[in-house]
């Protein structure tokens, strides 16, 4: 059985009880499990566990998720874009600026996509490497794509930060989709980001949180084992009585 708590914000159910009536012919068992220690927080200690929103740990692999990761994109792309603005220097016969004018004035758009193809949810996640100086144009490389088994399945994106960044998202799905975004530095930059509603995202960009977390609930009990004489007069349809207490055996929390 249970004990209904209505004044408990995280579940309706604060205590339940398992009983095991004649064991050996001479004992009966009840086990107690209490809630209610874990959903206060006393002067004297912190157990409010409870009421924390507890992080969905999963394993991150491509095999179940969508997962892509920066390798040599920048650097490639930088001197894409260089090559581009000389080539285009030279036929104006104009003298092209240095390399490191092309970096700095360089901007990365980080874009996931999400599609419908055959009634399945189509990823694609791409770098955008763009300037506004003349003649470099633009380089696009795909991180990676994956067509997802349900929506349930996560999109991790894995970027080394970059001067001029920022993420733009995409979802015509019709899903809710959670999207995971971790700039790989010391000291993660904030920087634009466009996402619908119906995308989740987290991230360590500041003002994001990094993980997905469930809602509070009754997660953690103090447990009792208790162990009565057996009640030869008990009718099980009645509220349990016990017998004489013979033992009792109290978990506790360890530090």
């Amino acid at each position: 059985g249970f004990d209904l708590f209505y004044t408990n914000t995280y579940s309706s159910k604060s205590n339940y009880y398992l009983l095991k009536r004649g064991i050996e012919n001479k004992y009966d068992a009840l086990i107690s499990f209490d809630a209610t220690p874990y959903n206060y927080t006393p002067i004297d200690r912190d157990t409010d566990y409870n009421n924390y929103q507890m992080p969905l740990v999963r394993g991150v692999n491509s095999s179940d998720h969508m997962v892509a990761y920066q390798s040599y994109e920048t650097e490639s792309a930088i001197s894409h874009l260089y090559a581009n603005h000389v080539s285009y220097c030279i036929a104006e016969e104009i003298d092209p600026l240095s390399f490191v004018e092309i970096e700095n004035n360089t901007y990365r758009m980080i874009s996931i996509d999400m599609s419908i193809i055959s009634d399945s949810i189509s990823v694609v996640v791409d770098f955008i490497y763009s300037t506004s100086i003349v003649g470099c144009g633009s380089v696009s490389y795909e991180l990676g794509s994956k067509i997802l088994s349900s929506s349930d399945e996560g999109i991790y994106v894995f970027y080394r930060p970059f001067p001029s960044d920022s993420i733009t998202i995409s979802n015509s799905t019709g899903h809710d989709l959670d999207v995971f975004a971790y700039e790989q530095s010391g000291l993660p930059h904030v920087i634009p980001v466009n996402k619908p509603p119906d995308v989740n995202l987290y991230s360590n960009i500041p003002g994001y949180d990094g993980v997905k977390k469930h809602n509070e609930k009754n997660r953690i009990f103090e447990i009792t084992v208790e162990l009565y004489s057996i009640d030869e007069g008990f009718n099980p349809d009645a509220v349990y009585v016990p017998g004489e207490l013979y033992c009792q055996l109290q978990s506790t929390r360890g530090e």
